[in-house]
């Protein structure tokens, strides 16, 4: 179908109606999700995210947690209510809301850990070196095996110390469940906002640029989920990793799909408003800012 060179009533009515919604979008956006995304990575990992070592500050990082969480609420509710008229831009900043709780839960499961000394990374581990009678590897410290000795009789073994990359050394910090759990409730407020976002775009279908807006993030999207999977299919056949551990690639294809989605809700609300930069101003002005401020504060976690 050709693009129209006027806007029908469906664009300029939705362009009218956008203007109740507050919250950063566009290029605005986009620089604040990938700033939330840098930040649940390190967070994540235990780092600090712009001091890049652990986390040591429990209660100043609890503190910016909770302040930030507090601000986030209190713009998105106001923007729920703004845009009560329209339910789709009520998912839509639904959805936000809960990226925006599941960043500040992940920073106060962050700043928990770092009250105990196990939580905090040691530059120095100590390996194992096993000797068998046919052959010898070494086996890391924290369980994992690079192959399996099956019946081969142990013939000695001997430790020794080896350097661990600060960066790094804190991932395995803390119940996996924690994280699971801000993925998961992301991936429902991601679905929510979706189906609100679709709606929206059915009625402007007819421009080219929507069409190849959400061809061009679907394309996307599909080529990242098939480069996660063959570098998971590489690291169990050349890695020896196990082949029955599938969490590490089902949270790898949760996050990517749920950042493209919101990279993808960014680009057309901009267009519904016909504004790329998604700068707040007027009556959304004190909103955005703030609400885009507060999730910046979970980046001086110390």
């Amino acid at each position: 179908m050709a693009d129209k060179t006027a806007h029908p009533f469906g664009l300029e009515a939705l362009t009218a109606e956008i203007q109740c919604y507050a919250l950063p979008f566009g290029a605005l956006g986009t620089v604040s999700h990938a700033l939330t995304l840098y930040t649940s990575i390190m967070l994540a990992c235990g780092l600090s995210p712009w001091l890049l070592r652990p986390n040591k500050a429990f209660q100043m990082d609890a503190t910016l947690a909770g302040v930030g969480l507090l601000i986030v609420l209190g713009t998105t509710i106001a923007t729920l209510v703004k845009c009560r008229q329209r339910w789709e831009f009520v998912l839509v900043a639904f959805w936000k809301l809960a990226l925006s709780v599941s960043l500040n839960g992940l920073s106060l499961a962050a700043a928990g850990y770092v009250q105990s000394e196990d939580a905090i990374a040691k530059p120095e581990r100590t390996g194992v070196k096993i000797q068998y009678s046919e052959t010898e590897w070494d086996m890391p410290p924290m369980g994992g095996h690079t192959m399996q000795p099956g019946d081969r009789k142990e013939i000695g073994r001997e430790e020794y110390q080896f350097k661990v990359s600060p960066f790094f050394s804190n991932v395995e910090k803390g119940p996996a469940s924690r994280y699971w759990l801000a993925i998961g409730f992301q991936t429902v407020g991601c679905i929510i906002g979706v189906v609100g976002l679709q709606s929206l775009v059915r009625e402007i279908w007819d421009y080219a640029h929507i069409r190849y807006l959400c061809y061009g993030f679907g394309g996307a999207a599909g080529f990242l989920v098939v480069i996660i999977l063959i570098v998971r299919f590489l690291l169990v056949r050349y890695k020896d990793m196990r082949s029955d551990r599938l969490g590490g690639m089902f949270a790898s294809i949760l996050i990517t799909l749920g950042f493209l989605a919101l990279f993808w809700s960014d680009w057309v609300l901009a267009f519904i408003k016909q504004d790329a930069t998604g700068v707040p101003d007027g009556n959304n002005a004190v909103i955005g800012w703030f609400y885009f401020v507060a999730k910046r504060l979970t980046m001086f976690s110390a």
